[in-house]
């Protein structure tokens, strides 16, 4: 098994369950542990025991964490509430007694959802949790703000545990690593992390995968899912192929901000090569580079994306007596061309394109009869998959160049993402 979470009720295992989907795990919410439960790839399960006392809280999580110890999770997570109701620290003891040997990192924030920890002091949208809602919860209500009180009060009277506080200063310096390395008498050790935004957690998932460390997690969800991506990077990888033949004002931020999120392997193509007499050799550097370029995404633009390397189509045409557009379908076809030779080489996940013309002219080359299209994944961008040709049933997204804001491409590659991984998970 590589992950199992014990959850305090139904909505946490929910969470649990999709955020390890989304890393790439096979992640099954059980409503009752069996021993099959024990083949999964990664099980979650919730013990119901967000009101109970402290008692009751601590054996339900000591039974169901110790039943699965039986698999041997790689990662192990006791899924808290953000806001820290419940018998928390009593919950924490049931896993840690069910799991000896390893040390807790406790991590309450969901920054997504407006939950963080900061100097100790857990906030809801920037303000102390005392002030918030949660502080009226009508079966668990907070009666402070800072997380550390907050889990000792919540302790079982007869399985009490360590809490060392690591601020952001130890989670951005990189000093979090050294900590859990060096840490002494480890047996009933939590470090209660802050976190403030996303980054936050991606460096605490960096430093308990590099520190090889025995780890628990105690959190609400996202640092589950940062470390199962830390500790399972083959499970998230899908080969997904961005084709961008606009050369847009809208589209160039957008290329921008998908190389700032994703960090993707670029192949360029080069205009003037595909209407001169290099046009195939340039076809096919670009194709086999794109073949090459995993393993996860990878973006195929045209170098006239760069103003400054933009050709004046009209005069250009003029000169070989032929029209704008007829060069211009030169080139959709010659990124449609280099797309579907790389498929044909190496078979990819999913696919965006965008432009109207490069949507059409990619889906000519992979020879797709139609698009079965079921979604919207921003306003004017269309999610599907390709029916028939070489690339039957894969996901797919497109708009035009003009279309959405900075992030909406990066928005496209991360639905074809998790698609990608729906399908490869059936």
């Amino acid at each position: 098994m590589r992950a199992a979470v014990v959850a305090d009720d139904l909505t946490g295992a929910n969470i649990a369950a999709v955020l390890l989907s989304k890393a790439g795990l096979d992640a099954l919410l059980e409503f009752g542990l069996t021993l099959g439960s024990l083949e999964r790839d990664a099980c979650v399960c919730s013990t119901g025991s967000r009101a109970l006392g402290p008692e009751e809280a601590y054996q339900a999580v000591r039974q169901a964490a110790g039943f699965l110890s039986q698999a041997k999770p790689r990662l192990f997570s006791k899924r808290i509430d953000s806001t820290l109701r419940g018998s928390i620290g009593a919950e924490i003891a049931g896993a840690m007694d069910a799991l000896p040997g390893r040390i807790w990192i406790v991590a309450p924030s969901f920054p997504s959802a407006g939950r963080t920890l900061e100097n100790g002091v857990l906030l809801v949208n920037g303000k102390p949790l005392l002030e918030s809602g949660a502080a009226h919860d009508p079966l668990r209500p907070v009666s402070c703000s800072l997380a550390a009180d907050m889990l000792n009060l919540s302790m079982h009277p007869l399985h009490r545990f360590r809490v060392e506080s690591a601020g952001l200063d130890c989670v951005r310096s990189g000093a979090l690593r050294a900590k859990l390395i060096n840490a002494e008498n480890v047996e009933n050790l939590a470090f209660l992390v802050d976190a403030a935004n996303d980054n936050d957690m991606a460096l605490i998932a960096k430093a308990v995968a590099e520190s090889k460390v025995p780890v628990g997690l105690a959190d609400s969800g996202p640092l589950t899912y940062a470390v199962a991506k830390a500790m399972f990077p083959e499970a998230a990888r899908s080969r997904i192929v961005l084709a961008v033949g606009s050369v847009a004002e809208p589209a160039r931020r957008q290329v921008e901000a998908v190389i700032k999120a994703f960090s993707p392997v670029r192949v360029e193509l080069e205009v003037a090569k595909i209407l001169s007499s290099e046009g195939k050799s340039e076809i096919a550097r670009a194709a086999l580079e794109l073949s090459q370029a995993f393993p996860q995404y990878a973006i195929a633009t045209l170098d006239s994306l760069d103003p400054s390397k933009r050709l004046d189509l009209a005069s250009l045409a003029r000169e070989r007596g032929d029209s704008p557009a007829s060069l211009s379908a030169m080139i959709n076809q010659a990124m449609g061309k280099a797309v579907a030779l790389a498929h044909l080489e190496n078979p990819f996940d999913g696919l965006f394109c965008s432009g109207g013309d490069i949507a059409q002219a990619v889906c000519k080359e992979l020879g797709a009869s139609a698009l079965r299209l079921v979604d919207e994944v921003v306003p004017l961008a269309s999610f599907g998959y390709c029916v028939g040709g070489i690339a039957n049933g894969l996901p797919i997204a497109t708009k035009g160049g003009l279309v959405g804001d900075d992030d909406s491409i990066a928005m496209c590659a991360r639905r074809l993402s998790l698609a990608a991984i729906d399908k490869r998970l059936g």
